[in-house]
């Protein structure tokens, strides 16, 4: 009885420090909707671990194979770059509710918003 009290205790200890440190389990931004580029260049929906993105001049995809992980309020993203073929990886923190700074392996850091 004591070793299930001890260990109920503890689960609790880390569900209290996950709600002080995260934010709450339940009250986290979501990341699944459509998001737009704030320079206007293209606009990537997300759903359930995965993205698409579309340039807004043109409509063409602009990569492939995108794929997200979240682990509290940060949100790493993995894609297929259409231009080059190439791998790119981006990490990315909530500013807002409805806004998201990413800092990608190679470029620029760029910063995303949501949209209806």
């Amino acid at each position: 009885m004591k070793i299930s009290a001890i260990v109920g205790a503890a689960m609790m200890a880390a569900v209290l420090a996950g709600c002080q440190s995260g934010g709450g389990f339940g009250n986290q931004p979501a990341i699944d909707g459509s998001w737009a580029s704030d320079d206007g260049v293209f606009v990537a929906r997300f759903s359930d671990g995965q993205f698409a993105s579309t340039l807004t001049a043109t409509g063409e995809l602009a990569t492939g194979d995108g794929r997200y992980k979240r682990a509290g309020s940060v949100v790493e993203l993995s894609w297929i770059s259409r231009a080059t073929s190439e791998r790119r990886l981006a990490t990315c923190s909530f500013l807002t509710p409805s806004q998201l700074a990413c800092t990608p392996s190679v470029g620029s850091a760029f910063t995303l918003s949501r949209i209806a």
